[in-house]
């Protein structure tokens, strides 16, 4: 490797109990999966590489020719054609259905979850920038006892480097990923645009026992943002490196027959875009940056084999995963048992997540167990979306007399241009069935959520992230977004209303409540406009309804710092309520020092104008940074948080107070929970698999 030096960055540089609460219940001998027999596994990523420019052509659906370079696509990687694809599983297309850019691909990779706005590295080291759910680095190093030595992340970028580790209480720092980034040794300021040289490094880690693998080879993408030429070179260069990594693992006697290899991309490039350069870049719905390649090889694989699928990226988290024996909590994906020797035994992910409620009324996305059809929108017990890939995240409201219900949908259309993730909404008055109201937007960001109410005359008001006024969204500046509000009435349909006050950056996690002719909403925004993006503070406005048209006017933001003057840097998950004519908000926020997540709150007597200091109500560090904290109707606030025997724990908090209590759920695994009158619902589960919807009262 004498081309490259190589540089590691570590993420510290870059008491009333409640009641109802489900005993675990006793293992199921039944469905105890059984597992592939590979010891060790590598995923090598050629960053950007699209399916034309790859593995696409022949007996593949996928077009047969590069409109980059003009030739056929059988012509493309003659060495892997050759000696790769006789002894492993070929999938191309495979598809990215989150965000088509690096940092939540390779998110998507680890964790099994699409992730939303994934922090992308910088050199300013990783600090706040991390996720939510555990990696499978962590997972490895937490339940097998893999040492940091088994567990790698490489590659010649330093964009992948937030993602070693997460938020998720139990995991972090103690058991992150072992990072490190090839620079150019001429000039150490560069990152390294060899490829070959991140795949020797692959060689010398497997060589010093590693379990996991992950390396993302990212020349092709640098290259593919700019010429053809310069673009299909790098894909061949490709070629006889990862063609000579399988047959070096073939003539290690501990490696040939426990070594598992993936072979893929991690988004595609632009097709059918007019301009200059239009297969240049990435970031939106087309087919050609939804589609990528992706060839598996190694114990338990077959052989000389084409996948039907449709397969997405967690599923190849799932399956790299299961072919480890490994259970990994949180995964959403379906295991490629087509792709396999021998028929499985398994425990697919199943039953209740995503919880919302509004009063009695509660809506829920529930997995399906189909690849063409995986999830499914529910309330209380009646089907509103399925049929289609995705149907989730669920919002509910109920008012007097009427109830509404918003969600985000994706279906899978190979051959179009364009696979965009929609919004939808129904209604239904009472004792009558629910019909559809469409949604204001066309098209939708893959981590749409929304928040709603309804205003005295019945009229629907939404809050939502409306990212896509951007098309172009392949993450090298700060994505300008709109937080757009939108009223829906029988008489007029849809009326929408950008923030008038500008755009924001990365926005998410937008909360509202109605009261008095106005709305107060709050959402979270970055602070800065680099890459580095995950400094965090709240924005707040109110909104009216004139002439059935929504009307901004900015109430000013909150910077994340609590009473104590202890400043945390990164706010999250915020959620509002009202209660006898005060507001009260609460938010989890995190800390340079990566000492957990906590739990925020604050009051205002004034409409939002003003606020008391942030109150830092539980400190432990422990709260589950995916849970969204949760207000009853009655004013109580709920939220989850790891207990210390790690299983997971609802506590409680009148509004206002300044102590709180916490009981055992008697759960491993929380997805989600929304709170009700007298209690709040949670979706909980033993395995981080199988959900189940349980009651908790206090």
């Amino acid at each position: 490797m004498s081309s490259s030096r190589i540089g590691t960055l570590t993420p510290a540089l870059v008491a009333v109990l409640l009641g109802g609460c489900r005993e675990k219940p006793p293992v199921d001998t039944v469905q105890v999966s059984s597992f592939g027999s590979a010891q060790r596994a590598v995923i090598l990523v050629m960053d950007g590489v699209r399916v034309e420019e790859s593995f696409g052509g022949g007996d593949t659906e996928a077009l047969g020719t590069s409109d980059a370079t003009g030739a056929p696509t059988v012509e493309s990687l003659p060495l892997m054609r050759a000696e790769l694809f006789p002894h492993g599983a070929l999938v191309a297309p495979a598809y990215v259905t989150g965000e088509t850019v690096t940092t939540a691909s390779h998110a998507a990779m680890l964790t099994g979850q699409r992730i939303p706005h994934v922090p992308m590295g910088s050199n300013a080291g990783v600090g706040l920038r991390r996720i939510d759910y555990p990696t499978l680095f962590e997972v490895l190093r937490d339940t097998e006892g893999a040492e940091l030595d088994d567990v790698h992340f490489l590659g010649n970028t330093e964009i992948i480097a937030d993602l070693v580790s997460s938020w998720h209480p139990g995991f972090g720092d103690d058991v992150q990923g072992s990072l490190t980034i090839l620079f150019d040794a001429e000039d150490p300021s560069q990152f390294s645009h060899n490829d070959e040289d991140v795949v020797e490094l692959v060689k010398d880690t497997l060589d010093g026992g590693a379990r996991y693998v992950l390396a993302n080879l990212h020349e092709t993408d640098r290259a593919g943002h700019e010429t053809p030429q310069r673009y299909a070179a790098a894909v061949e260069q490709d070629d006889r490196p990862i063609s000579s990594l399988w047959s070096w693992i073939q003539a290690q006697d501990e490696l040939k027959d426990d070594t598992l290899l993936v072979v893929m991309s991690d988004h595609g490039r632009h097709r059918f875009v007019e301009g200059e350069l239009p297969w240049a870049h990435h970031g939106c719905n087309c087919s050609g940056c939804r589609e990528i390649p992706m060839l598996l090889l190694g114990p338990g694989v077959r052989q000389d084999y084409i996948g039907s699928g449709p397969y997405i990226l967690p599923d190849m988290a799932r399956t790299t995963s299961w072919l480890m024996g490994i259970d990994q909590p949180y995964n959403t994906g379906l295991l490629m048992s087509e792709l396999l020797e021998d028929e499985p035994l398994v425990k697919e992910r199943s039953g209740v997540v995503r919880l919302s409620s509004s009063g009695d009324l509660v809506g829920w996305q529930r997995w399906e167990p189909g690849f063409d059809v995986r999830s499914s929108v529910v309330v209380d017990d009646e089907v509103l979306a399925t049929g289609i890939m995705h149907s989730e995240e669920p919002r509910v409201v109920r008012a007097p007399g009427v109830d509404y219900a918003c969600w985000r949908q994706f279906d899978l259309r190979p051959g179009d241009d364009e696979m965009p993730w929609e919004g939808a909404c129904s209604r239904r008055e009472a004792g009558g069935a629910w019909e559809p109201i469409g949604f204001p937007a066309s098209t939708a960001m893959p981590d749409l959520t929304s928040t709603m109410v309804v205003d005295d005359e019945g009229r629907l008001l939404i809050l939502y992230i409306d990212t896509l006024k951007h098309p172009m969204l392949y993450g090298f500046t700060a994505s300008d977004s709109w937080i757009t509000a939108a009223v829906w009435s029988e008489e007029a349909g849809w009326a929408t209303a950008d923030n008038d006050t500008g755009y924001e950056r990365y926005p998410l996690s937008p909360s509202m409540v109605f009261d008095d002719g106005q709305a107060t909403a709050v959402f979270v925004a970055s602070d800065n406009t680099q890459q580095m993006r995950y400094t965090r503070h709240l924005e707040l406005a109110n909104i009216s309804i004139d002439d059935g048209t929504p009307t901004w006017r900015e109430l000013g933001t909150i910077d994340p710092a609590d009473a104590s003057g202890h400043a945390y840097g990164r706010v999250t998950r915020p959620a509002l309520t009202l209660l006898d004519g005060v507001l009260h908000l609460a938010c989890l926020a995190n800390t340079e020092e990566q000492e957990g997540t906590f739990l925020l709150t604050a009051a205002s007597t004034d409409g939002g104008r003003s606020w008391s200091e942030l109150l830092t109500l539980d400190d432990s560090g422990s709260i589950y940074a995916h849970t969204t904290p949760s207000w009853g109707p009655d004013g109580v606030l709920h939220w989850a948080r790891m207990s210390s025997a790690r299983t997971v724990e609802i506590c409680h908090a009148t509004a206002g107070a300044e102590d709180y209590a916490c009981a055992d759920s008697h759960s491993d695994w929380i997805d989600s929970l929304t709170a009700g009158a007298g209690g709040a619902w949670a979706s909980l589960s033993d395995d981080g698999q199988q959900w189940d919807k349980a009651w908790t009262t206090f």
